[in-house]
């Protein structure tokens, strides 16, 4: 009898349920955290993605024959400054927190993002690398990319990490470099460009709405 007890115990840890979708809100454009949801979903915690860039929604799944196998769905709302990501779908509530494990990654993420483009020590202070950190810089030997957008409201990332929102006056070293304009609801405009020191070049990024 201890036996068939134990065996429904297992088979009760195992078997997935469903839950009610959590929330959480985060500060900064939905653009930003999908960039974070990605990156927290990325092998090998999961071993299922499928992600819709345009709608910034997903599924993803986790566990094995064993332990069971769960989804999760993600669906990210919100404009402006603040996005709000919902994560719902079956998991194991027994011996699983996959909800609270996914938001701590991309919280982990939404950090790694912030440190990408934040303090940069400077003579003076240590201060975040913004848009006017680029406007105010005179280093020598860097190259000058004036960025604008049509429609106004956009972030302007640079190789892969925001700078801010445009215009943006950027202060870029000597070398390759992809300029990134994105805004909730257009597609987004990229530019592979070579920068030469001193040089100085305008870019404007005309947006188009989104299907």
């Amino acid at each position: 009898m201890k036996h068939k007890y134990l065996f429904l115990l297992v088979v009760l840890a195992a078997s997935p349920t469903y839950g009610k979708p959590k929330e959480k809100t985060y500060q900064g454009s939905c653009d930003r955290v999908w960039a974070a949801v990605k990156k927290a979903v990325a092998p090998p915690h999961y071993n299922y993605a499928q992600l819709d860039d345009s709608q910034k929604k997903g599924i993803v799944s986790t566990g094995n024959t064993f332990s069971g196998k769960r989804y999760l769905d993600i669906t990210l709302t919100g404009g402006g400054d603040t996005c709000t990501v919902a994560i719902g779908g079956n998991f194991s509530g027994v011996t699983h927190n996959d909800k609270g494990d996914l938001f701590a990654r991309i919280d982990e993420a939404m950090t790694e993002t912030t440190s990408a483009v934040s303090p940069a020590k400077t003579p003076e202070a240590e201060r975040p690398q913004t848009k006017e950190n680029h406007e105010a810089g005179t280093e020598t030997g860097t190259g000058t990319i004036v960025v604008s957008a049509v429609p106004d409201g956009a972030e302007v990332y640079v190789d892969g990490n925001l700078v801010g929102g445009v215009p943006a006056t950027l202060k870029l070293a000597p070398g390759k470099h992809t300029i990134r304009v994105a805004l909730s609801g257009y597609k987004d405009w990229s530019r592979e460009l070579s920068v030469l020191a001193s040089s100085e070049a305008k870019l404007t990024a005309t947006l188009e709405k989104q299907n």
